[in-house]
């Protein structure tokens, strides 16, 4: 019985320093849905989230009438490539690239950070440090950017705005499908 008991807390002990069973912290301080700035449009979007295993970036930017999506396995990035994504693609980088004059995907994703409180968000820079951890946790990265000129930006490590995960699953779900229709 005693083996078992020390087995178990020596198994939960190793389960925790690899990040294993390990749930999301929530900050649950944001309203939803928030509208976009009046009068305003999305015209670039960057959404990451990256574990230990890596992650999908997932870019868009409109440019005049045509609207570019790019998803890609970069496991760093470079500001200046945010909104030129369908104009470069970087070396030992895999990507899918498509543009669209059809704005039915656009309108989707406005509609998904809306329902989520996305630009509610803006500002938000949270960490939660692990000490002895010996995964790199979640790291995530929203830039939105509006025809207006305004901007929100939204960065953490390891504790996400409510809806976040949502957010995240139903845009990627949009541009992958926007994509791989391309």
């Amino acid at each position: 019985m005693r083996r078992a008991a020390i087995f178990m807390s020596m198994l939960a002990m190793l389960l925790s320093l690899f990040g294993c069973g390990k749930k999301a912290h929530i900050n649950t301080d944001f309203p939803s849905p928030v509208p976009l700035p009046e009068g305003e449009t999305l015209t670039a979007l960057h959404l990451t989230r990256q574990g230990m295993r890596g992650g999908m970036y997932y870019i868009m930017s409109v440019e005049g009438e045509e609207i570019f999506f790019k998803i890609t396995n970069l496991i760093h990035y470079d500001k200046k490539y945010r909104f030129t994504a369908h104009k470069r693609v970087l070396e030992n980088e895999i990507s899918t690239i498509c543009s669209t004059k059809d704005t039915a995907a656009l309108r989707a994703i406005e509609e998904v950070l809306v329902d989520c409180g996305t630009v509610g968000w803006d500002g938000f820079n949270e960490e939660i440090s692990r000490p002895g951890v010996a995964d790199s946790g979640d790291i995530y990265n929203v830039y939105l950017q509006f025809s207006g000129g305004s901007s929100v930006s939204v960065y953490g490590y390891d504790i996400f705005p409510d809806r976040f995960m949502e957010m995240h699953r139903r845009i990627a779900k949009i541009i992958d499908h926007t994509v791989n229709m391309q």
